[in-house]
């Protein structure tokens, strides 16, 4: 399907299964991921500077997160485009291609070789800008709803968010480059630089570059993200409670908003976990599996790895424009209908503030829903 899976022996007694050659299937469909991946992370971030309504705090960390995910698109595309396989290993099948059972790599001119390092620092660097900036929208919406911090604490918390997202990534990155752990590796299934996961001059598996370069921080990712936003939906289900004891009128309204953010909220993990599981199980099986898989498999999960490495920008779009029917009223006016919904529930919400505040009853809940919506 894309390459031998046979296993060599290596020095001090290592083993490393052949490396993958991305085919040009592979390269297609990585390549049309990544454009639609750069294509969706602009529409979230146009969408925010155009529309004055669309600019509240939640999309302002999409619009950020959107920026992560087209610097990976982008860089990615660049490593197909140029396809450094071609440069430092162009035949893989080949006998006279190993040395020692280990992939002999091509001497290459310095355009390639630093172009590749320049290609991997900016891929790993807005991956893990993606992944910490993943961790702060769950971060903001937590504290604005379990915790009803005020927009201004919560804006601090944003702006220690953003320090963190674009700095802790710099000097992950410049520790891997330093310590010339950056660059071209024929291990990497998707045939762009990046980690070096196995060092070719012993065979040795790099584990803990791996660990605390990428793997450490999508393990948090798995912990924390799914931790926050299972609170949040939790607390929103206790209000609902209390707001039906309270103010019965108000029901169908907290459900209605309920409904939206719920689904938003289980989208955001879900839609994660799924992306990035293929890249972690490749990974598994390059660095800590000993044995090869057929080639189906490996296959298979060379193709999944890479979409999901690359089209988070893409998902994000689906969930926050095209799915969102208030950035589809503003970029389809013909659609009457979902602005005559909005125009009701409005009208509905008006008569019942006013209600709420002469029985002295307590409507902070709906309000609250819909001031961190992702959605608005």
């Amino acid at each position: 399907m894309v390459g031998n899976t046979s296993t060599f022996p290596t020095v001090a007694n290592v083993t490393v299964m052949a490396p993958f050659t991305p085919d040009k299937a592979l390269r297609s469909v990585l390549g049309v991921t990544c454009c639609l991946s750069i294509l969706g992370s602009l529409a979230v971030i146009l969408t925010y500077f155009c529309f004055k309504s669309l600019r509240t705090t939640p999309r302002l960390v999409l619009v950020h997160l959107s920026f992560m995910d087209m610097g990976v698109g982008l860089a990615n595309l660049v490593g197909l485009c140029v396809n450094f396989d071609s440069y430092y290993f162009p035949h893989p099948s080949s006998p006279d291609s190993y040395e020692f059972g280990l992939p002999k790599l091509n001497n290459v001119s310095g355009v390639i070789h630093y172009s590749c390092i320049v290609q991997g620092f900016a891929a790993i660097y807005f991956t893990l800008g993606s992944f910490l900036w993943t961790i702060s929208m769950a971060v903001y919406l937590y504290l604005r709803i379990v915790h009803n911090q005020l927009p201004g604490a919560a804006r601090r918390a944003l702006f220690l968010c953003t320090i963190i997202s674009y700095t802790l990534p710099i000097g992950v990155v410049m520790w891997e480059g330093l310590t010339r752990r950056l660059g071209y590796s024929p291990f990497s299934s998707e045939g762009w630089c990046g980690n070096q996961l196995i060092d070719l001059s012993t065979g040795k598996r790099q584990v803990l570059m791996d660990f605390f370069g990428y793997q450490v921080w999508v393990l948090i990712i798995f912990i924390i993200v799914p931790v926050l936003y299972v609170s949040a939906l939790s607390f929103i289900c206790q209000e609902l409670k209390k707001t039906r004891s309270q103010f019965g009128i108000a029901r169908d309204l907290y459900k209605k908003a309920l409904h939206k953010i719920d689904y938003k909220l289980l989208l955001i993990p879900v839609a994660f976990l799924l992306l990035r599981i293929w890249s972690q199980i490749d990974v598994a099986i390059y660095v800590y599996i000993k044995t090869s898989l057929p080639t189906f498999w490996h296959g298979l999960f060379t193709y999944l790895s890479g979409i999901g490495d690359s089209g988070q920008g893409f998902v994000n779009a689906i969930l926050f424009v095209v799915l969102t029917k208030k950035v589809r009223a503003k970029l389809f006016p013909c659609c009457k209908r979902l602005r005559k919904e909005e125009d009701e529930t409005s009208s509905i919400k008006k008569p019942l503030e006013g209600n709420s505040a002469k029985y002295g009853l307590q409507y902070k809940s709906t309000s609250r829903l819909n001031s961190f919506s992702p959605m608005s």
